[in-house]
């Protein structure tokens, strides 16, 4: 299944390239299946710096964000399942997509606030659980 994740936080991580600002992901490195390392890893967080000098072969798909890039001299590679990406966003204005406590949402930070708070904000919340249709049978 397509997931829409996927596809917000490609064009966000595209959007930030394409106007100059520095992509970092912030990441819960105690997710299951999430691989970065450890070493660098503070009160169960990561923050990556995505950017094209700082990593090579980024991959978007349904199940996660993966890429290759260098920690002490040593290339690895990373992996960020989908739901272990807690934020996307500008280095430079913290613009980007952020989650909330509930995992299937997520806050998109325009850079408007200088008070931006991604668990209670009143910017534009995506939901990115399915919700159930009210869609219903009429016989005729």
């Amino acid at each position: 299944m397509a997931r829409l994740r996927s596809y917000v936080l490609k064009a966000t991580y595209e959007w930030l390239l394409d106007h100059g600002y520095t992509p970092y992901f912030l990441v819960n490195a105690l997710h299951k299946d999430v691989i970065v390392p450890k070493e660098y890893v503070e009160d169960g967080q990561i923050i990556l710096n995505a950017s094209a000098e700082a990593i090579e072969n980024m991959y978007f798909d349904d199940q996660g964000v993966s890429f290759d890039a260098g920690f002490d001299d040593d290339m690895m590679r990373v992996y960020l399942p989908l739901l272990s990406i807690l934020a996307l966003y500008a280095e430079e204005t913290e613009q980007g997509v952020y989650t909330t406590d509930n995992e299937f949402t997520m806050v998109i930070n325009e850079g408007d606030s200088d008070n931006f708070d991604p668990k209670s904000s009143d910017d534009t919340v995506l939901e990115t659980k399915p919700k159930k249709g009210n869609l219903r049978l009429v016989k005729s």
